[in-house]
């Protein structure tokens, strides 16, 4: 059974947890790595290379800040204060699978860590976080927010933030929905990873930039 946690308001989501907002019609960006490319991102560290249609992300670099970064890939030319995103990913080795909100660089930036089970010793959540000069803030602290799943399996997320009102689906089912006082900026969207995670089906819909 899901653990829906900070869910504060209903929204419409399909069964499947797809939207029609996204997922290449109406979206600003679209990227299912069927090129066998990934022109349109750029890597700050770690190592990054596409592979049967997936954007596959290795951590190579200690962080110098308490988040996720440097070990990250932004869209290129996609700055947004409000986007609607959606994605799939699965962490391969490791547990932590990051999607990368309003950067301007791994010292400032919003963070959804999208974290696996790890069997015997902690449950699968998701940690939202804000890093700001290299300090960090803990917006949903680790296991607040419960989503259950196992490292090997993929993942399909819906993310929404506009202003202060961050929302979160996961596999259709809302997840969160709060709002947080996050720190006014229009920055970059992308992933980050710890361990290795494939990314697929990247589409964003920018609301505000």
């Amino acid at each position: 059974m899901r653990t829906l946690a900070i869910v504060t308001g209903a929204l419409l989501v399909t069964a499947c947890g797809h939207d029609s907002t996204a997922l290449n019609g109406g979206a600003d960006f679209f990227d299912d790595f069927g090129d066998g490319t990934a022109a349109r991102w750029t890597t700050d560290a770690g190592s990054w290379s596409v592979a049967k249609g997936q954007y596959l992300g290795g951590s190579t670099q200690a962080s110098g800040c308490q988040g996720l970064g440097p070990n990250q890939s932004l869209i290129r030319d996609l700055p947004a204060r409000d986007v609607d995103l959606q994605l799939d990913m699965t962490s391969l080795t490791g547990v932590d699978k990051g999607v990368i909100l309003r950067s301007a660089g791994p010292e400032n930036q919003l963070e959804l860590n999208f974290r696996a089970e790890r069997p015997g010793a902690f449950p699968a959540d998701l940690v939202v976080q804000e890093i700001a000069n290299c300090a960090r803030t803990f917006h949903v602290p680790e296991f607040a927010v419960l989503i259950p799943h196992q490292v090997g399996q993929t993942v399909h997320v819906r993310i929404r933030l506009i202003g202060s009102q961050l929302t979160v689906w996961m596999d259709g089912a809302t997840v969160l929905d709060h709002a947080f006082p996050f720190a006014e900026r229009t920055g970059q969207v992308g992933v980050a990873v710890q361990g290795v995670t494939a990314f697929d089906n990247v589409s964003a819909r920018v609301l505000t930039n």
